[in-house]
C-alpha cells in the first residue's frame, strides 16, 4: 500500500513538473478592441458612402473590414499610419454596416452602424 502510494505521488508530482511548459502557451491574449469613433456618412448620389475614422482610433497597419450586412458586400483597407481609416462602401440609406478590426490574426467585436437619409 505504501509503495502504490508512493508511485502515485511520484506520478502526479512528475506529471506536474512536466506540464508547467505547457500551461504557459496557453495564456489569454487581449482583445482587440473596435475603432473608437466610426462614422458613416450618406450615400452620394452615384450609391456609394463613406465609413471612416478619424486619427487614434485604432493601430496603424490594422486591417478595417466593411461590410454593407444589407447588400452583402464589404470591402477592407489598411489603417493609416496615424490610426486613421476611410473606407467606401456602396450603400443605401437604412444600410446596416458592421465594422471590424483585424489585428495579427485577431479581430476586434463587429459594430455596427446605419448608413443615414441624405
Amino acid at each position: 500500500m505504501i509503495v502504490a502510494m508512493r508511485r502515485f505521488v511520484r506520478n502526479a508530482v512528475l506529471l506536474a513538473l512536466l506540464s508547467a511548459p505547457l500551461g504557459c502557451a496557453n495564456t489569454p491574449t487581449v482583445p482587440v478592441p473596435p475603432p473608437e469613433i466610426t462614422e458613416i456618412d450618406a450615400p452620394e448620389e452615384d450609391g456609394w458612402s463613406r465609413a471612416w475614422a478619424p486619427k487614434e482610433s485604432v493601430e496603424p497597419g490594422d486591417v478595417v473590414l466593411v461590410w454593407n450586412e444589407t447588400a452583402g458586400h464589404g470591402v477592407m483597407v489598411l489603417a493609416e499610419e496615424d490610426g486613421s481609416f476611410d473606407a467606401l462602401i456602396e450603400a443605401s440609406a437604412g444600410d446596416e454596416i458592421i465594422v471590424q478590426v483585424k489585428r495579427n490574426n485577431r479581430l476586434s467585436r463587429e459594430e455596427g452602424h446605419f448608413v443615414p437619409k441624405p
